[in-house]
């Protein structure tokens, strides 16, 4: 289902990072490792597979991959806590497989024990909309906006798997059959502000992670 653009060229939505933990580790020691980093393409390829399929399956959008990383939008009013919670059984599902696999064979993925740590970070707002073109890529749809900036700082935020959201969307109505407490903060770049933000409980279909 496509999301319907304003005139201007707008649209309030959810902005959605999911994001590999500790990705840059993972690398350095795949490509250290015995197979030399041959498969680190397709491991990060499979997980981030599962992202991708639920934010479309949800009613949104896949506005950019980024190495470790999907960025998707989410329309406001869309299942996003049931979207929130498949990542968390999907990611969970296939670390579960890898850990099992890992108990005959302990050398596959060894740059990755038991699989993929994964963070979840959503904030809400007013989204501008451009368009770039590549030679590789052809035509590709800019998403800019404060609440993309907002998800993207929560990134640093917590430790191993986790769904964080920023204040505005943890008001939304979408979430409101979950219930926060006090917010907790983040530290920003030099000169910002700290970011406030909630976790949103998946522990029923997310293991515990530690990477972070």
């Amino acid at each position: 289902m496509p999301i319907h653009l304003t005139k201007d060229q707008t649209v309030d939505a959810f902005a959605v990072i999911a994001d590999i933990n500790n990705f840059a580790q993972t690398v350095t020691a795949a490509e250290q490792g015995s197979s030399k980093g041959e498969d680190i393409a397709e491991f990060t390829r499979d997980t981030l597979a599962h992202v991708v399929r639920t934010i479309e399956a949800t009613g949104g959008e896949v506005a950019a991959l980024r190495g470790d990383a999907v960025l998707g939008i989410v329309p406001a009013g869309a299942a996003i806590c049931t979207m929130c919670n498949e990542i968390a059984i999907a990611v969970n599902r296939e670390s579960a497989n890898i850990s099992e696999h890992q108990l005959e064979f302990p050398g596959d993925w060894a740059y990755s024990p038991g699989g993929a740590s994964l963070k979840i970070c959503i904030e809400f707002g007013r989204i501008h909309v451009a368009s770039i073109d590549t030679r590789q890529l052809g035509t590709q749809t800019l998403f800019i906006g404060s609440a993309v900036n907002y998800a993207s700082r929560l990134c640093s935020a917590g430790v191993g798997n986790r769904c964080l959201l920023g204040p505005v969307a943890a008001s939304r109505a979408e979430f409101s059959s979950y219930s926060f407490g006090a917010p907790m903060h983040v530290a920003g770049k030099r000169g910002e502000a700290k970011f406030a933000y909630h976790e949103l409980d998946l522990a029923e279909h997310w293991r515990e992670g530690r990477a972070r």
